[in-house]
């Protein structure tokens, strides 16, 4: 009996351990769909404890990559591809943390894909009549962390 408690505490303290050292990167364009969509994903890291920074876009050149564990980025999708400073971001993660990134962009074809497809991407035109659906997507994305 005692080993077993023993054994769960350690089990607590070190899942507790591992969540409080897992950070989220978000960035990216705003929009008014696009806000909507990001202030459901901080209700989600904040109720799943998961640690997260916001940062402008304009401050991504200069970021240390490194301090984080997964990305979300939200840019909008002009002449078949996605805004250059969310672009040149993605540049700069190796190519081994590419399925930890998350780019959710708007785009006239819903079904459009970023061109790596080692990056996870979701898009959608910026109508509200599917939120519900792209929010559970996030959140499929954030429970494979």
């Amino acid at each position: 009996m005692r080993k077993t408690k023993y054994l769960v505490l350690f089990l607590l303290f070190f899942s507790f351990s591992a969540l409080s050292s897992f950070t989220v990167l978000i960035s990216g364009e705003h929009s008014k769909f696009k806000d909507c969509i990001r202030e459901s994903l901080i209700k989600t890291l904040n109720e799943k404890n998961i640690m997260f920074e916001e940062i402008d876009l304009k401050k991504l050149r200069k970021t240390d990559i490194s301090k984080y564990d997964a990305y979300i980025l939200f840019a909008t999708c002009r002449a078949w591809n996605i805004t250059k400073k969310v672009r040149k971001f993605i540049d700069r993660i190796p190519a081994e943390k590419h399925s930890k990134i998350l780019v959710y962009s708007t785009a006239g074809d819903p079904d459009w894909k970023y061109k790596d497809e080692t990056i996870n991407n979701i898009s959608s035109a910026s109508k509200k009549v599917d939120l519900n659906s792209k929010i559970d997507k996030i959140k499929e994305f954030l429970n494979t962390l």
